[in-house]
C-alpha cells in the first residue's frame, strides 16, 4: 500500500480509496514505503458497494486492471475523472466488482508471467493517465 500511495502522489492523484484493506495503513512499513505521503494524500477506506455507488453517483469512470482484459490500458481515455481499480495480489478483483465498473483494461506482457505487482500495474496506468492529461509536462515546465 505504501508504494501505491507514493506513486499516486507522484502523479498528482486527488485521493486514494482503499477497499477493505488487509493491512493497517498506519503500519510502520506502509508509512516507510509511502515516504510519508500517507499523511499528505487523502486516503479513504470503505467497502466495495459504497465505493462503486460513490463513483457512479459522481460520474467517475472506473477502470479495472486485470490480466485478461481484452483492452490495452493505453486505449482507454483518461481525459475524464477516473478511478483506476486494482485488486489484491492474491485474489485480484471479484467478478461482481468488475461487472460494476466502467471499463476493464490490461497491461500487455511479453514474458512468461501474466501480471505485474499491484503497485507496479497501478503505476503504469497512473502514469499513462498523467501522460494523456499532460499533467506531468505542465508541472515540470
Amino acid at each position: 500500500i505504501g508504494t501505491l500511495l507514493r506513486t499516486a502522489d507522484a502523479v498528482g492523484v486527488d485521493a486514494v480509496i482503499l477497499i477493505n484493506p488487509r493491512t493497517d495503513i498506519t503500519n510502520p512499513n506502509v508509512i516507510r514505503a509511502s515516504v510519508g505521503t500517507l499523511f499528505l494524500l487523502p486516503v479513504v477506506t470503505t467497502d466495495a458497494p459504497t465505493c462503486i455507488d460513490w463513483l457512479q453517483h459522481h460520474r467517475i469512470q472506473s477502470i479495472a486492471l486485470t490480466p485478461d482484459a481484452p483492452t490495452d490500458y493505453t486505449q482507454i481515455s483518461y481525459a475524464h475523472p477516473t478511478a483506476i481499480v486494482v485488486g489484491s495480489e492474491d485474489e485480484g478483483l471479484t467478478a461482481e466488482c468488475i461487472s460494476n465498473l466502467t471499463h476493464t483494461a490490461s497491461i500487455p506482457m511479453a514474458g512468461f508471467n501474466d501480471s505485474l505487482n499491484v503497485a507496479i500495474a497501478a503505476a503504469v496506468s497512473l502514469f499513462e493517465a498523467s501522460r494523456q492529461r499532460g499533467a506531468l509536462n505542465k508541472k515540470l515546465n
